[in-house]
C-alpha cells in the first residue's frame, strides 16, 4: 500500500483467476485500477477500466491515457469503486454474516457428536 498510495493508477495485467487484491487496494485508496476480466474484484470496483484480454496492452494503454487525459471520467471510476467497495469493508461483513445466520438458524446450532 506504501508504495502506490501516491500513483495516480495501477495497471495489472493478471492472466490468472484471482480475488482481486489490487482493484480492492486501489478503491480503498482512491486510486484507479486498471486490469482483466480475470480478477472478481476488478470486475466488481472497475467495470469501466476491466479488460477481456489478459493481452490487451494497447486497450491498457488507451485507458490508461483516457484516465489521466479526462478528469471526469477518473473522478467517475474512483468514485464508482470506492461506493461499490463498501461492501467489503468490516460493518457491511458483518451485516451479510448475521443475515445468513438468522436465514438459516440450524447453522448456529450447536451439536453434540
Amino acid at each position: 500500500l506504501e508504495r502506490i498510495a501516491n500513483s495516480l493508477l495501477l495497471i495489472d495485467m493478471n492472466n490468472r483467476e484471482s480475488v482481486g487484491r489490487n482493484a480492492l487496494d486501489c478503491a480503498a485508496l482512491g486510486i484507479a485500477c486498471v486490469s482483466t476480466h480475470r480478477s472478481d474484484m476488478q470486475q466488481r470496483l472497475f467495470p469501466d477500466t476491466t479488460l477481456e484480454d489478459s493481452w490487451d496492452t494497447e486497450g491498457a494503454v488507451a485507458l490508461c491515457e483516457r484516465l489521466l487525459q479526462d478528469s471526469s471520467f477518473y473522478e467517475s471510476v474512483i468514485d464508482r469503486a470506492a461506493a461499490a467497495s463498501v461492501q467489503f469493508d468490516p460493518d457491511s461483513f458483518e451485516r451479510r454474516f448475521e443475515e445468513i445466520l438468522q436465514r438459516y438458524p440450524d447453522v448456529t446450532r450447536l451439536r453434540s457428536p
